[in-house]
């Protein structure tokens, strides 16, 4: 997906940096917090998969939009539009 989201071919490479950064975000207020990956876990039980938070926390696999919205959430995290330089 393209950043208005649509497909697109080939890769997307701002895509990817946007995941890295989202993945970056979590895990640095994760040890902000000094907090375990089994504790968000327990955070987002019943909404996310433990075994898909490992995964993501780890670099395995992604995670859909509606998944990793619900880690922000858990953690009080916001997406937030920057301007460009």
């Amino acid at each position: 997906m393209d950043q208005v989201g649509r497909n697109c071919s080939g890769d997307c490479p701002a895509s990817e940096a946007m995941k890295t950064n989202i993945r970056r975000a979590i895990i640095e207020e994760m040890e902000r917090r000094n907090m375990s990956t089994n504790a968000l876990t327990v955070l987002v039980a019943g909404k996310v998969h433990r075994s898909h938070v490992y995964d993501f926390i780890g670099g395995q696999k992604q995670l859909t939009t509606e998944k990793a919205n619900h880690l922000l959430n858990a953690l009080g995290l916001e997406i937030v539009r920057t301007e460009s330089q």
